[in-house]
C-alpha cells in the first residue's frame, strides 16, 4: 500500500492503511474494498505493454527512442518580438 506524503510514496501495510484512512474519514466497506484490490493488483500484477501493443497494432517505443524519434518536436525556436 502507498500513501503520499509531502511529496513522496511511503509503504504502508494493510493496518497502518486503515489506520490512516479511518483518520481521514473513509467508510469501512470503501477500505476494505480499497485493500482487496490492492492485494489482487500485487498478486496480479498487469502489465500495460501488451495492452499499448494492441492499441497501436505494433510494440511501444522505449522512452528514448522515442524521444530520438520525434525530437524535432520538442525544439524550441527562439521568436523575436515585435515592437
Amino acid at each position: 500500500m502507498q500513501e503520499l506524503a509531502v511529496g513522496r510514496f511511503e509503504e504502508l501495510d494493510p493496518n497502518q492503511a486503515r489506520r490512516l484512512w479511518r483518520g481521514q474519514g473513509w467508510r469501512e466497506v470503501v477500505i476494505e474494498v480499497m485493500l482487496r484490490a490492492q492485494a489482487r493488483l500485487l498478486a496480479h500484477p498487469v502489465s500495460s505493454d501488451t495492452a499499448l501493443e494492441h492499441i497501436l497494432g505494433r510494440p511501444p517505443h522505449s522512452s528514448p527512442s522515442g524521444a530520438a524519434a520525434h525530437a524535432e518536436a520538442f525544439r524550441c525556436t527562439p521568436t523575436t518580438a515585435s515592437g
